[in-house]
């Protein structure tokens, strides 16, 4: 936090003297200001001086950059710290490989189904409830981003996996709502 208010004041600064010297029109260099936690290991603030980093390049080895990330993203909200947990990576690692796994198993069912035209007359209850269950979690995941709130996203497209592996599709009209779950 310290770190980023400095270079708040240093781009305020020039921006200001840019403004007065005549060569901006800019009064200020930001809308807004996101100040991110930071990162606790041990109980202590993570930090190249005190010793306690980790070095991302071995967990982007073990478990790949996307579970790296998507353990960032969901272990706290952006703007609150983050307890450094290295059992949270098989977790996020299980997920994803949950969702690989997912789309495997049902790819070729729905391989050649285009696009998602959906008759709510033809389709079976559990449909229309994974079909529900899949626009409110866009909603949710398109309004959490917007707000930054990337856990609570990831939260919900969890949710929405446990219902998709569930779901059982009841003939060929069920299987539109299982590819947009999927997509």
């Amino acid at each position: 936090i310290e770190h980023a208010i400095l270079h708040l004041l240093y781009a305020r600064f020039f921006t200001k003297a840019l403004r007065d010297l005549g060569m901006c029109d800019l009064d200020e260099p930001f809308s807004n200001l996101l100040t991110q936690g930071m990162v606790i290991k041990d109980g202590t603030k993570m930090s190249k001086s005190v010793g306690n980093i980790v070095d991302p390049d071995d967990m982007i080895a073990k478990y790949g950059a996307d579970t790296v990330r998507l353990f960032i993203m969901f272990a706290a909200p952006v703007h609150r710290d983050l307890d450094w947990s290295d059992e949270g990576f098989e977790g996020s690692f299980r997920f994803l490989n949950r969702i690989w796994r997912l789309i495997f198993e049902v790819f070729n069912s729905i391989e050649g189904i285009k696009g998602v035209d959906v008759d709510l007359g033809k389709i079976s209850k559990p449909a229309k409830e994974l079909l529900t269950k899949t626009h409110k979690t866009i909603k949710k995941v398109t309004d959490d981003l917007d707000r930054f709130q990337f856990n609570t996203a990831i939260a919900a497209v969890m949710e929405l996996l446990n219902d998709t592996s569930r779901f059982k599709p009841d003939g060929q009209d069920d299987l539109p709502v299982l590819r947009e779950a999927v997509e």
